[in-house]
C-alpha cells in the first residue's frame, strides 16, 4: 500500500509555478526568522525533555499539516506524502556528525524517549546512513552554537532533489521573550514564501500552545 498520492498535473494549480522553476539549475529558496519559542527552554528542564528533539517534534508536526512540503519530485511527477518524517544531523564524540532518523509521532514523551535512545544508540556504534533515496523526509540541521541569520546547503550535482532541509540554531532571550533562528529552505516549484509563512506562523502557535501548559 502506498503512503502516497500522485498528483495530478492537469488540476495541479502550481502546475505553471513547477514548469518555470523546474528548469532551473538550483531552483531552491531559503528564508531565515527568528521564531518565538514560548517559554520553551525552562519547559524543556522542567519536563526533562530534550530542547533539540522538542524543536524538531513541533517543526515536524506543523509541516505534516502543509500539503506542499509533503510533495516530493520523482521521475518526472509528484508525489503527495500521506506523513513525512524526519532526519537531522548528530554531532559526534569524534566532533564529526552523522544522521539519525525520527518517524512522525504525534506524542511528544514517547518521541523524545525514542529520539534520545537512537542517538544514544548511533553515538556508540557510529552508524553513518544519508538514506538518500528516502523521500518522505524533512532534513533537518542542528546548530546550536551560532545565532545564525543565513545558511547555504551544498548540493549534489546531476541529483534532482525536492526535499525541504531545515535548520535550527541558538535560541537567545531577548526583552524577555524566548526566540530561535530557524532557517527552513524548499524547492520553489513546490512551496512558496506563503507555505514557510504557514510553518513560521504554525511554529511559533504550537510552541505557545506546548509551554502553555506548563
Amino acid at each position: 500500500m502506498n503512503d502516497y498520492s500522485e498528483v495530478n498535473p492537469a488540476k495541479w494549480e502550481r502546475r505553471r509555478l513547477f514548469d518555470l522553476f523546474d528548469g532551473y539549475v538550483d531552483p531552491f529558496f531559503n528564508i531565515t526568522a527568528n521564531v518565538e519559542i514560548g517559554n520553551l527552554p525552562v519547559y524543556c528542564k522542567n519536563n526533562g525533555l530534550s530542547f533539540n528533539l522538542t524543536t524538531i517534534f513541533i517543526s515536524q508536526k506543523v509541516i505534516n499539516t502543509i500539503p506542499e512540503f509533503k510533495m516530493r519530485i520523482l521521475d518526472g511527477s509528484i508525489r503527495l506524502y500521506d506523513t513525512v518524517n524526519s532526519g537531522s544531523t548528530i554531532f559526534m564524540p569524534d566532533k564529526t556528525f552523522s544522521f539519525c532518523y525520527y518517524p512522525y509521532n504525534e506524542n511528544l514523551e514517547l518521541f523524545d524517549e525514542k529520539g534520545k535512545a537512537d542517538i544514544n544508540k548511533l553515538k556508540d556504534e557510529g552508524d553513518f546512513d544519508p538514506r538518500h533515496e528516502e523521500l518522505n523526509l524533512i532534513y533537518y540541521s542542528t546548530i546550536p552554537w551560532i545565532k545564525f541569520t543565513s545558511i547555504k546547503h551544498p548540493r549534489r550535482s546531476g541529483q534532482v532533489d525536492s526535499i525541504p532541509k531545515i535548520v535550527l540554531g541558538k535560541w537567545f532571550e531577548e526583552n524577555g521573550k524566548y526566540y530561535l533562528p530557524v532557517s527552513a529552505e524548499a524547492h520553489h516549484g513546490l512551496v512558496d514564501g506563503y507555505h514557510i509563512g504557514l510553518y513560521f506562523n504554525g511554529m511559533e502557535k504550537e510552541f505557545k500552545n506546548l509551554t502553555e501548559q506548563a
